[in-house]
């Protein structure tokens, strides 16, 4: 069921605020504005389950499915610049598997990015 709760909050250096809800990306500025804000439609699926940001303002949110679709049977990491803009993705599966879900993502202090996330029937293995 869809919900309005945030999922996570990352505040940047400027002050603005990355925040991601089901079906949500946007960044706030630091009054709460939005600066952008990202929904599901136009060919994009979102649903974001972690955030965190490089060195480089590279934006990482993993997610279950891809940029494009929640029925891929993928977990996905996409990545955005600050200003909102789709860089890429990267796509994983769990052979086997007709459920995976990126969970967690982090980048760690020598600029490496680690995904953490599960797959399985429908849960977590």
């Amino acid at each position: 069921a869809y919900t309005n709760r945030c999922r996570d909050l990352l505040p940047l250096a400027d002050g603005s605020v990355l925040v991601t809800r089901e079906r949500t990306l946007a960044r706030l500025d630091p009054d709460g504005m939005p600066l952008w804000h990202l929904q599901n439609g136009a060919g994009r699926y979102l649903d974001p389950r972690d955030i965190a940001i490089d060195d480089a303002g590279v934006i990482w949110v993993s997610q279950r499915g891809s940029y494009t679709s929640i029925n891929s049977g993928v977990a996905s990491v996409l990545r955005f610049g600050l200003d909102g803009t789709f860089l890429g993705s990267d796509q994983f599966i769990c052979p086997g598997c007709v459920f995976s879900a990126a969970e967690s993502v982090d980048v760690l202090p020598n600029g490496e990015v680690m995904v953490v996330g599960q797959g399985g029937q429908g849960g977590a293995v």
